[in-house]
């Protein structure tokens, strides 16, 4: 077992902007301010189960560290892959998933993954999960849910999904609605609109059609403006390829010379029991990959394939997702198709709103060159969103603390 030791994303210095973030690996741990001023027998021991393999994706690693910086408990961390044992071995305090390996390890009949999925069941402690993406894989998670029986269920979902997703298997366990992820405060010096060099940045996906519209909106809205950036001149870097993707510090410095970045609601309304809907479509339309993303030559139509195979949208899943949170926080104003965005995002207040028939396009285009405009924009939705600290990492696992403290 190893534990997170306190770490900087980013240093404001003289002539020094951006510090890479240390080695994302297991290091001793050394006391923040928040466990210092606490006692001892004020704090309990939370043993955090994740899968560290995912830190190199700036949102995860954020999530996870966010219970060792700001929590006023004793936060150990143990790799599901390589800590397998010592999780076995846990003796006292309370059991924490983190969402990072939930689909991971429930979906891969390993031996240590088996092994750690009986000790879920067969412990004794008390239980909180952290489940994102309830949406498929749904026979694995309620199997698992109904059997090991957690105390708190942290879900995005609102409260009829929780019904629709796990059914009767929710009659004992207490559920938290939660945000997908929230804002860690990177102490950098955001430059202006007028001084950045990209007008439109976007980096999405072509998901599989299993996730239905929201899957889609994803590729279309990058797809379209794209084209009409090119028509109106700008200069925009918008790829939806795997090959293509950014992480790490080279995503924050690039949206810091980004004017505007797009985005749509996150997740999917469609219920996925199984694999079997997308199995079929991958026989259908010769699709050899398992994997979530469609390679640039699968050119099947969107809408086609939803009616084809009576795609339902059952849920109400669209959510706001934490790199719309990165982009306010670092003054790149958000383009976004319409929707809730959480009840948090208001359109045409924290955000430029696209309609999906794009019959405000030409507005919204006028606004992107306007630089007085995308400046109010950034710093309205800076002032309201990051400064009132209601969406903060800290905010969140203070309301985390008083959860455990419900847990007798």
């Amino acid at each position: 077992m190893s534990s997170y030791g306190k770490k900087h994303l980013y240093i404001n210095r003289p002539n020094q902007r951006l510090i890479n973030r240390p080695n994302q690996r297991l290091i001793r741990h050394q006391k923040t301010n928040n466990e210092t001023n606490n006692t001892i027998s004020d704090r309990k021991t939370i043993n955090l189960i994740c899968d560290i393999n995912t830190h190199k994706i700036n949102t995860c690693f954020e999530y996870d560290i966010s219970f060792r910086k700001y929590s006023k408990n004793n936060i150990l961390y143990y790799d599901f892959k390589k800590n397998i044992e010592n999780i076995l071995n846990i003796k006292h305090g309370i059991l924490l998933l983190s969402y990072t390996i939930i689909h991971n390890f429930l979906c891969n009949n390993s031996i240590s993954n088996n092994k750690l999925k009986n000790f879920l069941i067969n412990s004794k402690l008390k239980k909180i999960f952290i489940i994102q993406d309830e949406y498929y894989d749904c026979n694995h998670i309620n199997n698992f849910i109904s059997r090991a029986k957690p105390d708190i269920i942290y879900t995005c979902l609102n409260e009829t999904d929780v019904k629709a997703i796990y059914g009767n298997n929710i009659l004992n366990t207490k559920f938290n609605r939660v945000l997908t992820g929230y804002i860690e405060s990177k102490n950098i010096n955001k430059r202006q609109i007028k001084d950045r060099g990209v007008d439109v940045f976007y980096r999405g996906k072509k998901l599989h059609y299993y996730y239905g519209k929201l899957g889609y909106l994803k590729y279309y809205i990058g797809d379209t403006m794209r084209e009409y950036s090119k028509r109106h001149g700008l200069n925009h870097d918008i790829d939806m390829s795997v090959e293509k993707r950014i992480n790490g510090i080279d995503w924050y410095t690039t949206l810091l010379n980004s004017k505007v970045t797009l985005g749509t609601l996150s997740g999917s309304n469609v219920i996925n029991v199984n694999n079997n809907l997308r199995d079929k479509i991958n026989r259908d339309y010769n699709i050899i990959t398992k994997s979530n993303t469609l390679d640039d030559s699968i050119n099947y139509s969107y809408n086609e394939t939803f009616k084809k195979y009576n795609i339902k949208e059952e849920l109400n899943v669209g959510q706001l997702s934490p790199k719309m949170f990165e982009a306010i926080e670092l003054g790149t104003v958000l383009v976004l198709f319409e929707g809730n965005y959480s009840n948090i995002l208001i359109p045409d207040i924290h955000y430029i709103s696209l309609k999906e028939d794009l019959s405000n396009i030409e507005d919204v285009m006028s606004k992107i060159k306007d630089n007085d405009f995308l400046q109010n924009m950034a710093d309205r939705a800076f002032d309201d969103i990051v400064k009132s600290m209601k969406y903060s990492y800290e905010t969140y696992i203070n309301n985390f603390d008083k959860d455990i403290e419900t847990l007798s």
